[in-house]
């Protein structure tokens, strides 16, 4: 059991690895989601202007590599 748990691990932090660094500090795909939201959502109630942020967002998106 204890292997298996082992192996588990190593899988795990293996996963995490496939994540480029910086998008790691967004929380993984699950943060970007929640930041491309809280964007469009920004958007929407006029915090963010609208020409800005889809520019910012895009330039992101290709510079983590098509998250």
């Amino acid at each position: 059991m204890a292997s298996v748990k082992s192996m588990m691990a190593r899988t795990a932090k293996l996963e995490f690895q496939h994540v480029p660094p910086i998008l790691a500090k967004f929380g993984g795909p699950e943060g970007w989601a929640a930041f491309e939201a809280n964007a469009t959502a920004g958007i929407a109630d006029g915090r963010y202007d609208s020409r800005d942020i889809p520019v910012v967002v895009e330039a992101l998106r290709s510079w983590l590599g098509s998250v």
